[in-house]
Parts: C-alpha cells; sequence; structure tokens
C-alpha cells in the first residue's frame, strides 16, 4: 500500500486552509443587502452592533438608506418614529474581515442619535440632533460635524474625536484621548473625564460665557485660554479655575478631570 507523500499532505493542508480563510474572510452568500425608510416618519435613530463598524453620513434625499454586505436581511425596524438597527454576531467562526454598516440619513435635527458598538468603529458626519449618544468598548469613534444640544459620550479603552462640533459634552473614557475641536456654543454644563488619556480641546471660536473648572491627578494642564495665575499645584497634579464672560453661575461650567493623562485648552 502506498503511503501518501509529504508534498501531496502539503498541498492538500494548504488548498484546506485557503478555504478556512476564504469562508471566514467572506461569508458564503454574503451580498449587498439594502433597506430604505421615509426619513420624514422618523426621529430616533438607534443603532447597535457587535465587532461591525458604523458609518452615518448625509444623504441626498429625503430617504434613509441603510447598506452593508451581509448574507441575510438587516434587521432595521420602525416602531412609531423610532428607527432600530441591532446586529449581532458578524460570524460564529473567526472573520478577518470586519463588516461596515453605512447609513445615509437626510438633513434635519433629529431628537436623538444612538451610535453603539462593543468593538467596532464609529465615524459620522454632519449629524443634526438635539442629543447625540456615543459609545464603544474599545473601537475609535469620529464624528466630524455636529449641531444640537449635547453629545453623550461612554467609551472604555478607544480613541475619541469631535471635529466641528457644538452644544454640551458628557464625556467619560477610560483609558483612550479625546480630542474636541469646539465651535463654542455650549449653552449647558458639560463634563469631561478620562483616566489615562489625554483631553485636548480646542475652540474654534472663544465661547462668549464660560465657567472652567480643570484638573488632574497626575497629570499636567496647559491653556492658552487663561492666564497663569489661573492655575495651582493640587498634589501630584494641576488645577486650573476661570471665569469669563459673566460673573459665577451665570456661565455655562466645564468641568473636566484627568487621573493620569494630560489636559491642553486652546
Amino acid at each position: 500500500m502506498n503511503k501518501p507523500s509529504f508534498k501531496k499532505l502539503a498541498v492538500v493542508s494548504a488548498a484546506a486552509l485557503m478555504m478556512i480563510m476564504t469562508g471566514c474572510g467572506s461569508e458564503a452568500g454574503s451580498a449587498k443587502q439594502t433597506k430604505t425608510f421615509d426619513g420624514k416618519q422618523v426621529q430616533e435613530l438607534v443603532i447597535q452592533t457587535e465587532g461591525q463598524h458604523i458609518e452615518v453620513r448625509p444623504s441626498g434625499n429625503q430617504e434613509i438608506k441603510i447598506s452593508m454586505d451581509a448574507n441575510q436581511e438587516i434587521p432595521a425596524a420602525l416602531s412609531g418614529d423610532v428607527l432600530s438597527i441591532k446586529l449581532g454576531s458578524s460570524s460564529s467562526v473567526i472573520n478577518f474581515k470586519t463588516a461596515k454598516l453605512q447609513v445615509d440619513l437626510p438633513s434635519k435635527t433629529y431628537r436623538k442619535l444612538s451610535l453603539m458598538t462593543a468593538s467596532g468603529q464609529i465615524t459620522g458626519e454632519g449629524l443634526q440632533a438635539q442629543e447625540l449618544q456615543l459609545s464603544s468598548d474599545s473601537g475609535n469613534i469620529e464624528i466630524n460635524g455636529y449641531e444640537g444640544n449635547q453629545i453623550k459620550g461612554e467609551i472604555v479603552a478607544g480613541n475619541l474625536d469631535l471635529k466641528s462640533v457644538n452644544g454640551g459634552l458628557i464625556l467619560n473614557n477610560d483609558t483612550g484621548h479625546i480630542q474636541i475641536s469646539h465651535k463654542g456654543k455650549m449653552g449647558m454644563e458639560s463634563r469631561i473625564k478620562t483616566g489615562s488619556g489625554s483631553v485636548d480641546l480646542v475652540f474654534e471660536n472663544r465661547p462668549a460665557a464660560l465657567q472652567l473648572d480643570v484638573s488632574t491627578e497626575s497629570g499636567s494642564i496647559q491653556s492658552s485660554l487663561t492666564s497663569p495665575g489661573d492655575m495651582t499645584s493640587k498634589g501630584a497634579g494641576s488645577q486650573l479655575t476661570a471665569v469669563w464672560g459673566a460673573k459665577e453661575g451665570g456661565a455655562p461650567l466645564l468641568s473636566i478631570r484627568s487621573s493620569s493623562g494630560s489636559i491642553h485648552l486652546k
């Protein structure tokens, strides 16, 4: 009886491995799936994913278009004026490619936009809502343009990058960095907190009135918005307090805390 050669075994093994990798990287039968909804009927959008990326961008018409490469229908449903999209795990085996959920939104001010993921990335462009809620366990979040009352963000390990935004800020980040470019209209109390990550806040337009309460436990504070006399030592860290544009109590409060990260304001 002939024994199989090592060369044949190697070829068979390589072919089997290639089939496994191909199946993992692109799910069998996957195709571009799309769903559309009348944007006039939607006042609130809720998106929740496991590892899939989320991309929300402006639409050129009045339809909300949802699209993704998948092997089944996108689980999107409208209940009243709330549109919900909730995606589970993309595959029961290793997946070398991460799917991206794309949502095109008509231009209007929504009541609330909620973008949440476990390990995917979140990107948003030109968002308008009374409230924007962002949540991620380990993925990065990048928002380019927001108009509304308030942004709420909860991040465990990813970085948060907010570009050209308005409104109040309630942000918590355990280990990642927070970078903000703000247009200057805060309008309400804001709180930013990090563990070991840094905070970089740049005002495109200096707020007309603001109370600053900034401190670190061991990190440094740098500010071009205030005078050197507003800074004091606080144990191994620093404390910065300042008010401008209105008497105390008449300007929105901006509180920033960091355990070991640095804080930069300008």
